[in-house]
């Protein structure tokens, strides 16, 4: 008798197919989130967002933070540094030229709370009063959420002792650039003690 194998060969040729199919697609789904996870960082820790936003810093701690400081945030906990391309102070020539050399949109000063960056994308406080600064673009507002889960920011007494605070940051500057070539935003993010 002779035997026939077409059968058996033809399971084989199932069973393996189903086994690098499955194989193949858990790859790719592996390496789509990854690939997506690359893409938004890539946008939201743009080197040169990054920079500008250092040079600032710099060029505030040459210039007398602490002076800054109380006469800015005396009142208000978050203040646009350079609002829709334009300087808070229009006649800070380093301001503007730091803004066209960057193409800056939007940078903001604002202290270290996770209720105070929240508040940035609504305009209001808690109570519902206008805090006075407002956040229009809805990519600024993805980022700053990406920003409170990234650095884990919780809610804090700002007027608490450096022992009785939970983290080592007091402020904070969140840069929003715009990519000439791409019309893409870029931003970037740096907090300071």
């Amino acid at each position: 008798m002779i035997k026939n194998n077409r059968g058996f060969m033809l399971i084989e040729v199932i069973i393996t197919s189903t086994v690098v199919l499955t194989g193949m697609v858990l790859l790719f789904s592996t390496f789509n989130s990854l690939y997506s996870k690359y893409k938004s960082r890539e946008n939201y820790h743009d080197i040169d967002t990054f920079y500008a936003t250092k040079e600032m810093i710099d060029y505030l701690m040459e210039n007398d933070f602490v002076d800054f400081i109380n006469q800015n945030l005396y009142e208000k906990e978050s203040i646009f540094l350079i609002e829709n391309g334009h300087c808070m102070d229009g006649s800070n020539t380093f301001c503007n030229k730091l803004q066209e050399l960057y193409g800056i949109e939007n940078m903001i000063f604002t202290t270290y709370d996770k209720q105070n960056l929240e508040n940035l994308k609504t305009g209001k406080d808690t109570n519902g009063a206008s805090i006075g600064i407002k956040i229009q673009n809805e990519t600024f507002k993805d980022y700053i959420d990406y920003v409170i889960n990234y650095y884990n920011i919780q809610n804090e007494n700002i007027n608490a002792t450096n022992s009785e605070r939970k983290n080592e940051y007091t402020y904070f500057f969140l840069t929003e650039g715009k990519n000439t070539d791409t019309d893409l935003y870029t931003y970037a993010s740096i907090a300071i003690r």
